[in-house]
Formats: structure tokens, sequence, C-alpha cells
């Protein structure tokens, strides 16, 4: 914080007509005054004035963008604030004093740091300034950081608000924002109806834009061939269901042969006719060969009698056909 700012801010009641809320140089946080705050200034009033500058035509907020949105919601005559006579303070240290306030109080968020960096970027001379200039505000940016916050804030803004979220990570972010812009809401709608983790996210991305080259076809367009509307729209699976089937379809649509080799596996183990307490598990997706059989039992002799049996299904037909494997990739 810039020297001599506590003595040049001087406290005073403000109208909040004569603030500027579209005036958002200097805004940091992209959230709106919550509930709690509102409730908070409505019962309490402001314990910290927010900071602003006068300007020739009234007022611009440095900071406290969401409680003058509070009073305003409350429709108060007067706010305490604190005000900086107009041009006393360089922008960029003004800019400083914001992003330092957010930082301070929760931390920013992915899009919040690249809102940040980019505001700071915008008003300084040399780019090598940017580490120590941010440090100097309470975050941390490096050259490639601030690349990368740069690209975020060049994505379409259905993405980027699933990052402001943090409904996905900036990897499939940057994933998304390679797709025309029809399929980058396709997908950035999808995820933030299902939630899928961000590794199931980069998984289903994955094969939807192989089967997209393959099909010669627009990844919306793969996803209609699928019966992806009614896995969404089937009321009876909660969400983590809809996920599993969806990534189940997606997949066998990417793999046919494994799905192929997942049905007919199905057959022969009901034609093994497992005891109770005896499973046959084969790896995820049966992307890999090996296989697990889960045994269940209370007493040695049952122990015994299931390992007897597992020699039996060693030369069942049904097995043999399993462990077969005779995939082709086609």
């Amino acid at each position: 914080m810039p020297n001599g700012l506590n003595a040049d801010a001087r406290e005073m009641r403000v109208d909040p007509a004569d603030i500027d809320v579209l005036d958002e140089r200097y805004r940091v946080s992209l959230s709106a005054a919550s509930p709690e705050l509102i409730e908070s200034i409505r019962t309490l009033g402001v314990i910290t004035p927010p900071l602003l500058e006068r300007t020739p035509a009234g007022f611009r907020i440095v900071c406290g963008f969401k409680r003058i949105q509070a009073c305003m919601q409350l429709s108060l005559n007067q706010v305490s604030a604190r005000v900086l006579a107009y041009g006393r303070v360089p922008e960029i240290d003004l800019l400083r004093i914001a992003i330092a306030d957010n930082a301070l109080k929760g931390g920013l968020n992915l899009m919040e740091a690249a809102a940040a960096t980019g505001k700071l970027m915008a008003r300084l001379e040399d780019e090598k300034d940017l580490p120590d200039t941010a440090a100097a505000a309470g975050i941390r940016i490096t050259p490639d950081l601030a690349r990368k916050y740069l690209r975020l804030q060049s994505l379409p803004e259905t993405i980027q608000r699933m990052v402001y979220h943090d409904m996905t990570s900036m990897k499939v972010a940057f994933e998304l924002g390679t797709l025309n812009q029809q399929d980058g809401d396709t997908l950035a709608n999808l995820i933030e109806t299902l939630r899928p983790t961000t590794s199931q996210q980069l998984e289903m991305l994955t094969h939807l834009k192989a089967l997209s080259a393959l099909q010669q076809s627009s990844v919306s367009n793969v996803l209609l061939r699928l019966p992806a509307t009614p896995i969404l729209e089937d009321e009876r699976l909660d969400r983590k269901a809809k996920i599993h089937h969806l990534r189940r379809e997606i997949r066998k649509a990417r793999y046919p042969h494994l799905a192929r080799f997942e049905t007919a596996f199905h057959i022969n183990r009901e034609k093994l006719d497992l005891p109770p307490g005896l499973s046959l598990i084969p790896s995820p997706g049966f992307e890999n060969p090996a296989y697990t059989f889960a045994l269940e039992f209370e007493t040695c002799g049952e122990l015994a009698q299931k390992a007897d049996y597992l020699g039996v299904l060693s030369n069942h037909p049904a097995m043999r056909e399993i462990m077969k494997r005779e995939i082709e990739d086609t």
C-alpha cells in the first residue's frame, strides 16, 4: 500500500447514486453481494468502509464493490466511505490496493487472478515488472502463469464461468477452448449439468474429440448419435449414475471392439454359474487382460470348497472363451 494513503483518504458519507458502479477498472472479485453480506449491513451497517476515488463525475470504486452493491440493494441513502482525491494516487497503485484487498480477505480464484493479471499488465510499461508488482499486491504471478491467465481470459464466457465456479480445471478449459463455439458450449453445458470430476471430463473430452475426427463430424453431432439425451433425462438415475452410463456409451463408441468383448464377457460369465460368494471381476473398461476373483467365506471349509471350485473353473469352456481375449481394434 503506498505511503500516505491513510492520510490522503478522507472519511465521509456518500450518496450511492453518485457512485459509478459501471466503472470496474479496479474490480477484481467477480462475485455479487451475498445474502449474508446484505443481512450484515442491514443489521450492523458497513463495518469496513469501502475505498472510493473522487472523479469529475462523482465517485468510482477502488475497494468494496460488493459492499456498495449491498448498500444499493438495501436502498440506503448514504454510505460511509474513505475517499481519495482525484488523481492523488496513480492507477497502478490503486489497482494493487484493490488486488491486495481481495487477496488478503479470501484469496483469488483462477478467473479473479486472471482478471487481476490482465489489468496489471495493461498498466505496466514493462511486462518484466509484473512478478514484483503482483507480489506487492499479495499474489504470485510468474511469466508462464501470466500467459495462462491471459489465455483464460480469451476463452468464451461459458467456459470462463465454469472455471470461476470451480466446475473444471484450467487444463480442461483450454481443451474446450480448442473446439468451435457450438461444441465448446455443448460440452460446457454437459459438464455444468453433471459435474463430473476433472479426470472424467478429460476422459470424455479426449474420446469425443477422437470420435469427431474419426467420423468427420462435430462433437455435438457425435453426442447426438449417442443415447446421451435419454441418459440425461432419465429421472431414475442420479447424477453419478448418469455420468457412469454416459462415460460407458462414449467409451463403447470410441472402442467398439471393447464393447463387443464386454458383451461376450457377460454372456460367458453367466455360463460359469458362479456360486454365491464368488465373483469374477474384469479390469475397468476391459482395458487390461487381468481378472480378479473375489471370494467371500465364513469358514475354512467354505474357503477350501471355493478354492477347489476355482480349479474346476480353469477348465470350463466359458472361462477359456473369456481368457482368449481376441480383440481387434477395427
